[in-house]
Parts: structure tokens; sequence; C-alpha cells
């Protein structure tokens, strides 16, 4: 593993976790898939991008939560799995694995989070129904959920009518807003759409300008026979059809050299630690 831009101890502690994760999925039967920027340097650069920070990881709800049980059950002494039924402060309805043992410090440091682990983004994948008009009512739905949820958590300040009206309900209990995201979320996980995603990311691609549900909603086929992709010295599981995510995500020119300006750590990362422990069972 080479690296010019200081992250090759993190990128060590991060592989070591996919590994594990491979390893999980495998005993116990689930699909897992490299996701993102995670699939994006597996195709560019047969591992991590250099500057990458973090790992992003997409998994079938019912996977999803099986796995999440046996971290929680057989490996709670190497990971903690953060989400907003762990952390009252959780920001959204995905989950970060802590690794226990380190810690990285963003120049931007969420004050009120209790976990400042090196962690892998592990997200849920649910079922987008056919019909145009019931995917705008879910993507709405969703979007408004969040909305609240941001505003409770400060990260959204209301001023204008829309959200002041939102901001009433705002001091409803963390964990029911998001149960309720995961339910429209999951509403249609027992019909046979074409269409899966990660549906709860309200955020906008930067890249295609399409909002963060419509960004992230592939076809179902392709998550059905996966294949393995190298990745730094081993191989990790993905979708059937990579590089059309890839063009669907980043556009037709995803494998062109980025500029060279923009190459940082797209997450602000100012330092991170490693205690002895860790170094040792993942070979630093």
């Amino acid at each position: 593993m080479m690296n010019d831009y200081g992250n090759l101890e993190l990128h060590t502690v991060l592989l070591s976790a996919m590994k594990d994760i491979d390893k999980i999925c495998r005993e116990n039967g689930l699909k897992y898939y490299l996701h993102a920027g995670t699939l994006l340097g597996a195709l560019n650069y047969r591992g991590f991008i250099p500057w990458d920070d973090d790992v992003d990881i997409s998994m079938m709800r019912n996977d999803y939560e099986k796995f999440l049980h046996i971290i929680e059950k057989e490996y709670s002494n190497c990971y903690f799995v953060d989400n907003l039924y762990t952390d009252e402060f959780y920001k959204n309805n995905r989950t970060i694995l802590r690794v226990l043992g380190t810690s990285i410090i963003h120049n931007h440091e969420d004050l009120n989070s209790k976990h400042n682990e090196i962690g892998l983004d592990i997200v849920p994948l649910d079922v987008a129904p056919d019909s145009k008009l019931e995917r705008k009512i879910q993507q709405s739905v969703i979007w408004i959920l969040d909305a609240i949820v941001q505003i409770k958590q400060g990260e959204i300040v209301p001023h204008s009518i829309p959200m002041k009206i939102l901001s009433i309900f705002s001091k409803m209990n963390r964990i029911y807003l998001g149960k309720r995201i995961d339910k429209w979320c999951m509403r249609y996980n027992n019909q046979k759409s074409q269409f899966v995603g990660l549906l709860s990311y309200t955020g906008k691609n930067p890249y295609t300008g399409k909002s963060g549900y419509e960004n992230d909603l592939l076809l179902r086929e392709w998550f059905e026979n996966p294949i393995y992709v190298p990745f730094e010295d081993t191989e990790f599981m993905t979708i059937s059809e990579p590089e059309k995510d890839l063009i669907h995500r980043y556009g037709l020119h995803w494998h062109d050299p980025y500029p060279e300006e923009k190459r940082i750590t797209k997450h602000d990362v100012k330092s991170y630690t490693i205690s002895d422990e860790v170094r040792k069972r993942v070979g630093l």
C-alpha cells in the first residue's frame, strides 16, 4: 500500500476492518457491496483512493440488520455499532462501524458526538417503488422527516416559514423520528420493484446534481449476483455492474484522473490515533 497523503496507517486500519466484514459475511451467507467512493477506488486504483479517508459499504436491509446483530453479539470487543439507536446525537439513519481503540479528529469536529473512533459507513439498501409518483411521495416524506431531525440536531436553523413549521415537530423523540424514516425507507421492501437504493440520504450529488434519493437508485438485478473486485492485497464484493453504477453516480468521466488541487481528504481529517493493541491486531 503506497500513500503520500498521510493516510497509510488509517487505510491499514480500515482495510483490516473490511477484511473482518468480508469474513463475517462469507461465514453467514450475507452480501455486501463496495459503495460510492470505495467502489471508485477499487476500479481506478485497485484499492483506496490515496487521499480518501473512509470506507463506504452497502447491504440490503435484511443482511444489514443481521450483520449489525452479529457485530454487537460477537465482535463488541473490537467494534462499536454507532447509529441513532446507540448514540443520541447521531445525525442520520445509517451506521458507522467504529474501530475501538482508535480516534479520528476533524477540523470541524462535532462537539456533541460521544464517539470519534475511526469508522466505516455501513448503509442499508431498500426498495423504491416502480411508480414515479410513489417514489416522489416516498422521497418527500423522508426529506421532511430528515429535515425535522436536522433541526432537532441544530444542523438546520429554521428561518423560512416551512422550516419554522417543521421545527414544531423537532421536540419529538429522536429514535421515534428515526423509526419513522426507516418505516418509509422500508415501505416497499415486500415488492419486486426494479430499483433499490440508499433512500435516506437527502443531500445532492455534486457530480450530477441529482438528489441523494435519485442518485442512489440502482437496478435491483445488479445486486443479485455480486462479483469480487481487486482491492489492495485482497478482493471484496460489489455489484455485478460496477462501471454502470459509477457512470450513474459520477458521470461518464469517472475514470479520468482527478484534478491534483482537489486531492485532499474529503472529511477534513486533522489527525488520528491508533492504540498499541489495534496496531498489533492490524499489523502496524
